[in-house]
């Protein structure tokens, strides 16, 4: 259900493919994706201090997720209004998706904490993979056979609202079924912990363990290394003419990610989290330069997709690698990223653990805003940002390198 919603809500794609249609602004896009990324992770070391010391965390992520539900049923009125008011629509679509993120981040540390008490940690990162790719599958066939279809048969921002109706729909849906989900209650709480008390506990993870500096490094890094995905829509619209291909540009991330989810499961539990942190890094390095190589090939000929209403040549073919590229190291990064922190973090403090390396990271949700104000109008200036982006990606590499592998069963 989470997969399905996230077809129909996703940031970079579905939301900011509607702010550039509506307004042609690539600063704006930058701002849907900074203060989205701002509502998700800032206050998640407050909500940590409210919900840690709690026995049972199930109850919090279930009245989180119906608000959320409620926060995205606003985020599709505003699409609507946005039709004949543009400013007035644009506004309450830009302040319902921030709160549609806050509640996201807050109900995202109670499940990673439900989880993380009922998996193996060991097992963490195979259990991540596997769910990844069952929800890949209908994530795929949503991309293709239902938002492509939806951006391409009704009009503008109609399609738009249709499809974040979806999203809420199926937000709800995802909240109503882990409702039953079971949770042992913790065999001892700890006392509840101020703010001021969380920050000075994670300060002092940061002095006494390498591995957590190294991870909220990788942190900053992959926050630079998500930037080219919020322009991958205007950049294909301005240099390949890909208008309205939102959905196969979803569909062909979907895909990358659901065929890598197995091998990604089986690299962490057999060579561990730390090998698919290194290869992560390799496939965001190479993201970019294929994105730019596309724009640069010859276009001898192209083919009618039937039924999906666009033209593949090769510049799109090559760009839908570069798309299939960042799918893949996505995917690793997810897996491997969250399955580490949960091998590492005390049980007794798993989401304060969590919230500081995302809090502590949050200065750089600004780098959109920055870089859609930098780049206005010219391709030229995207092109500087793919190539920043596989430096970062290049940096993500040499970064993990220096992880030490925490699993004893891990083979080197």
């Amino acid at each position: 259900m989470g997969r399905l919603e996230r077809s129909f809500l996703h940031v970079q794609l579905v939301l900011a493919a509607y702010v550039y249609e509506l307004t042609q602004s690539n600063a704006l896009v930058g701002l849907l994706t900074t203060v989205t990324e701002a509502g998700m992770f800032g206050p998640q070391l407050y909500v940590s201090s409210l919900i840690e010391h709690r026995a049972r965390k199930l109850p919090s992520f279930i009245v989180m997720h119906a608000a959320r539900t409620l926060a995205v049923v606003c985020m599709c009125a505003g699409i609507w209004v946005s039709g004949s008011h543009v400013a007035s629509g644009l506004l309450l679509f830009f302040i319902a998706c921030v709160l549609h993120r806050v509640l996201h981040g807050g109900s995202a540390l109670a499940f990673t904490d439900i989880i993380g008490k009922t998996v193996d940690p060991r097992r963490y990162g195979g259990f991540l993979a596997w769910r990844a790719a069952l929800g890949g599958i209908l994530a795929l066939v949503t991309g293709f056979l239902v938002v492509q279809p939806i951006l391409h048969r009704l009009s503008f921002p109609g399609s738009y609202a249709v499809l974040v109706g979806a999203g809420a729909a199926f937000t709800g849906m995802a909240g109503f079924v882990f409702y039953f989900a079971r949770e042992d209650p913790m065999a001892r709480t700890p006392k509840r912990r101020g703010l001021a008390r969380v920050v000075r506990g994670g300060i002092e993870d940061l002095r006494a363990d390498r591995n957590y500096r190294i991870l909220l490094a990788l942190r900053l890094l992959m926050r630079a290394n998500g930037l080219t995905l919020a322009f991958y829509v205007p950049y294909g619209v301005e240099r390949l003419g890909a208008s309205g291909m939102a959905g196969v540009f979803i569909g062909v991330i979907s895909a990358s990610r659901l065929a890598s989810s197995p091998l990604w499961g089986r690299l962490s539990g057999g060579r561990g989290n730390r090998a698919c942190l290194i290869w992560s890094g390799t496939f965001y390095a190479l993201s970019p330069i294929a994105a730019l190589a596309a724009t640069r090939v010859p276009d001898p000929v192209a083919w009618i997709v039937p039924g999906l209403g666009f033209t593949l040549s090769l510049p799109l073919g090559v760009y839908l690698i570069a798309l299939a590229l960042f799918g893949l190291a996505l995917q690793g990064n997810i897996i491997a990223r969250n399955a580490f922190i949960v091998e590492t973090a005390p049980d007794d403090r798993r989401p304060s653990y969590i919230a500081f390396l995302n809090t502590v990271s949050l200065p750089m949700s600004i780098l959109p805003v920055l870089a859609g104000w930098a780049i206005g109008d010219s391709i030229n200036g995207l092109d500087g940002l793919f190539l920043v982006v596989a430096v970062t990606g290049a940096l993500t590499f040499v970064v993990a390198s220096r992880l030490r592998e925490v699993r004893e069963d891990a083979r080197a």
